[in-house]
């Protein structure tokens, strides 16, 4: 390849040309190939699926010629008159006065006159299933003609495998035998020998016997017109996969069972099994086939016979080897000519001139190309010369941005040596760029981080292309009065000229940490803080509990003893210190309350709108002429549960608690709005005058005096403070006359609470 590239751009371009010439006459070739081979495997499936089913049709014509004669002999005189003179007690037949021995020259003459006219015939026999099955009549195909066997040359046949079906030849049904060799006449030298049998029955319809004839498979296939079509071959395969071939050059009627030693699988054998060439043309062995299955008899065993038509594959690719010779030759002398094109053209191009023009031009901006040809040429000088201006103009933007730049950036080589710095780095380490320009880049770290560095230089170095080796790592840079200063440092690697390089980009993070340090110091503060608050929450939740209780049994124990003493002044006294010393608890509880919202995480699970609104009727004590309405748009939301529960509580505790009616109505309602949910909350008692809306919300503020209300003030302080800090906001209106709304807006993801000390 890379000699390729040292050719001059003229031997280039013709290459170019002769290349695509060659390409594509390789892909005209293969196309043209391809095609006509593919038509001609079309053919070559219609003939021979044709030459199939024609042979497949003349051997089943030749088995049914075999059915035919075996029957017409099963209904000669003969066969009747043997077994009517067989069966007599004299051994004569009553209806036409002849002895048994005279039946049987009658059928021997038949059988004879039968194997006179049929050569692939070698043998007729009627056996009777008496004695053994032996047979009564026998005759032989020999060289001298037709010969009858007689006397002890008479065999029983009981042992024969088409004898072995005495129940489906009792039936009246017609068999044909496995293919195998003729026993009398030796097991390999005997020709193979197909056999059917047919079952002949007496007068009272029981089995007497068969008649069985014996024929030369491979003489019986010649007969049948098994001859070569076309160079074709035709193999018949047994379903046991024994096969014999017709063709001109396969051996004449050669046929091998599983029982000779000699005998393997025929290659046809897997295609027969696998059912391949039936529909379409199958390849086997190198050559096409087609077959077709018939089915001789149908025993228990039944015997089938494959038939396949084979044609060398190299007859069918015989025409499109053809046509690749002759697209090849058409190709080839379509190289010569583009070769010879392109060498005129490449003559022509004015490329020497263009490139002495360039070289006379040297490194100037703008150069004088008058002396090229007013044509492509100039136009790639021209071209070339607007790339070097915009190339030029491109380095000196980059060397402005590189000076400009407020974050130190220096680029070091694959030894680890400064290249290049720009004036923020020469500031920020107090270097001169003549300093730094080759020094070792370790001269910028703590000594135990340059010790390091070589290594992790190294490691880099063995990868190619650009890669981050360090994003936005603080580490600590040694200035050069020895200071140390806090760094954020990014390092990159990029391969240019043929090596590895890394560019570093450097910030003086001084003040951040400052900035750090500082926020870190409030947050120790304000985590200090809460802990004191924490303090505070629970000495006010035991410590000043403590003595109210003594105060409230204290009094209940006066009031116990001084019964039969005390005026009714006195009994009101005690009763109004008891409810002072309650409401004082409850006004301490409610103060721990509002002390830990936003600062203690409260355990929540997400709950349907509709379970939201069964915890409120539950929890509410709402007196009897009072109804609460919840709207049905709570069942479309889902939220957790707290402290929203505590929430909405409140505030129907409170419409409640001032309500100046004993019956009323408060009404529920909640919408999802962009963001969160609004949640109404609206009753029809006394309204709020305007200058009040703001100050409801404060601690310890009452509309009414604290006697007429049992309350702490801390109610609607408590639901502020939970809104504000999950990141929401509670609202009020009401015209001052009757009637109050309370609208609270809840976010979708509610902010977390701050992070304290411990937990009162």
């Amino acid at each position: 390849m890379s000699s390729v590239l040292n050719l001059p751009l003229r031997s280039r371009l013709i290459l170019l040309a002769v290349a695509a010439a060659l390409i594509t006459g390789a892909v005209t070739s293969a196309a043209a190939y391809f095609l006509v081979r593919g038509s001609e495997f079309a053919a070559a499936d219609q003939r021979l699926g044709a030459a199939a089913r024609l042979h497949s049709a003349k051997l089943r014509a030749t088995l049914d010629l075999i059915r035919a004669d075996a029957a017409s002999i099963a209904a000669m005189p003969a066969v009747p008159g043997i077994i009517r003179s067989s069966t007599s007690a004299d051994g004569t037949d009553a209806q036409e006065r002849s002895d048994f021995a005279l039946w049987q020259r009658r059928l021997e003459t038949i059988f004879a006159a039968i194997l006179s006219t049929r050569p692939a015939y070698t043998q007729l026999r009627y056996i009777g299933i008496a004695d053994n099955w032996k047979e009564l009549v026998r005759v032989n195909q020999s060289a001298e003609g037709p010969t009858a066997v007689r006397g002890d040359a008479l065999q029983s046949k009981a042992a024969e495998p088409y004898l072995q079906h005495p129940d489906f030849l009792a039936a009246g049904r017609t068999l044909f035998s496995q293919v195998t060799y003729n026993r009398e006449q030796g097991r390999r030298d005997g020709p193979p020998t197909l056999r059917f049998v047919q079952p002949v029955f007496d007068a009272q319809g029981q089995l007497f016997g068969v008649v069985v004839i014996n024929a030369d498979f491979a003489e019986l296939l010649r007969s049948a017109g098994f001859d070569p079509t076309e160079g074709n071959r035709v193999h018949v395969l047994t379903d046991s996969g024994d096969h014999m071939s017709f063709g001109a050059d396969a051996a004449p009627a050669t046929l091998q069972f599983h029982e000779d030693a000699g005998w393997a699988p025929s290659p046809f054998a897997a295609a027969v099994a696998s059912g391949a060439g039936r529909t379409d043309l199958a390849r086997v062995a190198g050559s096409a086939v087609r077959s077709a299955s018939i089915v001789a008899s149908r025993a228990e065993a039944p015997l089938t016979l494959n038939l396949l038509v084979e044609t060398p594959l190299t007859a069918i690719h015989a025409a499109a080897r053809a046509a690749l010779l002759r697209t090849a030759v058409v190709s080839a002398v379509l190289v010569l000519l583009v070769w010879v094109v392109a060498q005129s053209v490449a003559a022509r191009l004015p490329i020497a001139r263009l490139a002495a023009a360039l070289r006379d031009a040297g490194s100037a901006v703008g150069f004088d190309l008058t002396s090229l040809p007013d044509d492509e040429t100039r136009e790639v000088a021209l071209a070339f010369s607007r790339m070097s201006n915009d190339l030029l103009c491109q380095t000196l933007r980059a060397g402005a941005v590189f000076e400009s730049v407020p974050d130190g950036v220096v680029t070091i080589d694959a030894d680890g040596r400064i290249e290049s710095a720009n004036p923020a780095m020469t500031q920020l380490f107090g270097y001169s760029e003549a300093e730094l320009i080759g020094a070792p880049v370790g001269m910028l770290m703590p000594d135990a981080i340059a010790a390091r560095h070589p290594g992790f230089v190294d490691g880099a170095t063995e990868l190619s292309g650009r890669q981050v080796m360090a994003a936005n790592r603080d580490i600590r840079g040694r200035r050069k009065d020895g200071s140390l200063v806090p760094l954020e440092i990014s390092v990159s690697r990029f391969h240019f000229g043929g090596a590895n390089h890394f560019v570093g980009v450097l910030r003086d993070i001084t003040e951040r940490r400052e900035a750090e340090a500082e926020t870190a110091a409030l947050v120790a503060a304000l985590r200090r803080s809460n802990e004191e608050l924490d303090k505070y929450a629970f000495v006010a939740s035991h410590d000043l509990k403590a003595p109210l209780r003594v105060i409230d049994n204290v009094s209940s124990w006066l009031e116990e003893d001084l019964e039969p003493v005390l005026t009714d002044d006195s009994r009101d006294s005690l009763a109004m210190l008891r409810n002072r010393v309650r409401r004082m608890e409850r006004l301490l509880d409610d103060l721990l309350i509002h002390s830990r919202i936003g600062r203690t995480e409260e355990r929540a699970v997400r709950i349907s709108g509709t379970e939201l609104a069964e915890t409120l009727r539950d929890l509410v004590d709402l007196p009897p002429a009072m109804e609460l309405e919840i709207s049905p748009q709570f069942s479309g939301i889902e939220i957790p549960n707290m402290p929203i529960t505590t929430i909405l509580l409140n505030l129907v505790n409170n419409a409640i608690k001032h309500h100046d009616r004993p019956d009323g109505r408060i009404m529920l309602d909640v919408n999802e709005t962009v963001g969160g949910y609004e949640f109404t909350v609206t009753d029809d008692g006394p309204g709020i005058p305007l200058r009040y809306h703001a100050r409801i919300f404060e601690m310890f503020q009452t509309l009414r005096p604290r006697d007429e209300v049992d309350g702490s003030g801390l109610g609607l302080a408590i639901v502020r403070k939970h809104a504000e800090v999950a990141g929401g906001r509670i609202e009020v209106a009401s015209d001052g006359v009757r009637g109050t709304r309370f609208t609270l807006f809840w976010p979708h993801d509610p902010a977390p609470a701050l992070p304290t000390g411990r937990a009162a």
